[in-house]
């Protein structure tokens, strides 16, 4: 008996997620790639309120880098907004210095036809006090260090 297609389909799922377990710690973050903060800007306006972050971000597996931008405006109704050019990129951040910014990222990113949920935290280096108002600019690169999930697709 010839085993079905899907049947075939269907062990190959179980034995490429066995292959890596939910939330699992990554041992070899090279086999996971990288993140690399192409520009990362932060400006704020004294007295006004006003607040912007812009990121640029390439994942080391992807053509096209992810941009963000992150607004507060205080006058506007919402006053935050946020969007990123891929809605499975997201970031946040930690502890901030004069010199530093913790920023952990996360995303869905596809290794050797696989989609997989990949999550890393890194510290960018800063440079503070450009422009008017308070600016910093700053850049990096994060490596994953948590498999958050497999998200395995069929076309």
């Amino acid at each position: 008996m010839r085993p079905s297609v899907p049947l075939i389909a269907a062990f190959v799922i179980v034995v490429r997620a066995a292959a890596v377990p939910r939330d699992a710690v990554v041992t070899r973050a090279n086999d996971f790639g990288e993140w690399t903060f192409i520009t990362y800007t932060t400006e704020s306006i004294p007295g006004v309120g006003v607040q912007t972050r812009d990121a640029t971000v390439q994942y080391s597996g992807q053509d096209t880098p992810v941009t963000c931008h992150w607004s507060y405006v205080p006058r506007n109704n919402p006053p935050e907004t946020s969007r990123c050019s891929d809605p499975t990129f997201s970031y946040s951040l930690g502890e901030k210095t004069s010199t530093s910014q913790v920023i952990s990222v996360t995303q869905i990113v596809v290794i050797d036809g696989v989609s997989i949920k990949l999550s890393g935290t890194g510290t960018l280096a800063l440079h503070c006090g450009q422009g008017a108002g308070f600016s910093c600019s700053g850049s990096g690169t994060i490596e994953p260090d948590t498999v958050l999930d497999l998200a395995v697709y069929f076309q």
